[in-house]
């Protein structure tokens, strides 16, 4: 029986952003990566926990998404559809 994998053991970064801002122990890292065996692309959203206490857990928490993205036409079709869905989403502030 194969063991369970480290994601990063199939998966290079190529692009990453981090956000801090959403509270004192918790970040959201966004992602462009690429499958090292495949070199298929995802974008994967993923908020993060660092331990506030000793043993506490530390990593990617269950919220958050991965796309994949065989193609430009893939990657701008996910663009204009995360954008429109903030432009809608900011007309209720």
């Amino acid at each position: 029986m194969a063991g369970k994998t480290n994601w990063a053991d199939n998966f290079n970064k190529l692009v990453e952003v981090q956000y801090d801002k959403v509270d004192s122990n918790k970040y959201w890292v966004f992602a462009l990566e690429e499958n090292k065996k495949s070199g298929t692309l995802n974008i994967n959203f993923r908020e993060w926990q660092n331990p506030t206490e000793k043993n506490e857990y530390n990593g990617p928490t269950k919220n958050g998404f991965v796309q994949g993205i065989r193609s430009k036409e893939d990657f701008d079709e996910f663009k204009k559809n995360i954008l429109k869905f903030f432009e809608e989403a900011e007309k209720m502030f």
